[in-house]
């Protein structure tokens, strides 16, 4: 028998997460609350807010409080060009403590070890490290040092964690915010980079969304990269609006219908 009725996973995709906000908001004004969280990437962060009691909404107004070159701090290249320090002051500021243990719901998190190769699903012991670990897009941001292991992105290798908690849950609803389809036109390398990501990061979901029992992909996306922070609001009701429109099959898939 599983332990609780409804788990959900978070992709990871840059400022797109915050479509993440939109969509647990939607949930909420029809009762429905994930019990369990799983999650890559922004994904991890949103997640681990939301894990610790936070409403989207709540979470959504932090983001935009926030100006970009607080959040992403420069720093000399070496590992990596920018560094999530300030996040990890956020986490702290709002989480009470460093350790999975203070969260109000499970919490999964996906990550790369890049010294074994492998990903890792970590869900107990210290927190705030795994998920900026989590969040470290390779040479974008610098890698986490972890028990003398480097840890990135966890969605480089996973980024659409639901396999980890299928066990535990009776229904999954699984989101991804990342547009995968056919561009018009790829401007800089900026682009590239970012195509190049969306595309390689495609390929490692299909198994996990095939243990998901809804999945919510708002097709808006396409439009938004990565450091789109300054949309925030509009990322916010992409996922709002597309989880509304879902609204009738995800109330009879959970089996909440009359």
């Amino acid at each position: 028998m599983s332990k609780y009725k409804l788990g959900i996973v978070l992709s990871g995709g840059g400022a797109r997460g915050i479509a993440h906000l939109g969509v647990l908001d939607a949930l909420h004004k029809h009762g429905i609350e994930p019990e369990v969280i799983s999650g890559a990437s922004m994904g991890a962060i949103v997640g681990s807010f939301y894990a610790a009691g936070h409403q989207p909404k709540f979470i959504l107004e932090e983001v935009k409080k926030e100006k970009l070159t607080k959040f992403l701090s420069w720093s000399l290249p070496g590992d990596g060009f920018l560094d999530l320090d300030y996040m990890e002051g956020l986490l702290a500021k709002h989480i009470s403590k460093d350790d999975f243990s203070a969260l109000e719901k499970p919490f999964f998190v996906s990550v790369t070890n890049l010294n074994t190769g492998k990903n890792e699903i970590i869900s107990q012991g210290p927190l705030f490290d795994f998920v900026i670990a989590s969040s470290s897009i390779p040479v974008i941001f610098k890698p986490r040092i972890i028990n003398d292991n480097t840890y990135v992105d966890g969605g480089i290798l996973n980024n659409m964690p639901a396999i980890a908690i299928q066990d535990i849950c009776d229904r999954i609803i699984g989101v991804n915010i990342n547009h995968s389809g056919p561009l018009e036109k790829i401007h800089g390398m900026k682009e590239i980079v970012e195509r190049c990501l969306r595309l390689a990061i495609e390929s490692n979901i299909k198994e996990n969304m095939s243990a998901c029992d809804i999945i919510i992909q708002p097709e808006k996306m396409k439009g938004i990269s990565t450091f789109d922070f300054r949309r925030a609001d509009e990322i916010y009701q992409i996922g709002f609006d597309a989880t509304e429109g879902m609204m009738p099959e995800i109330i009879s898939k959970l089996g909440l219908g009359d």
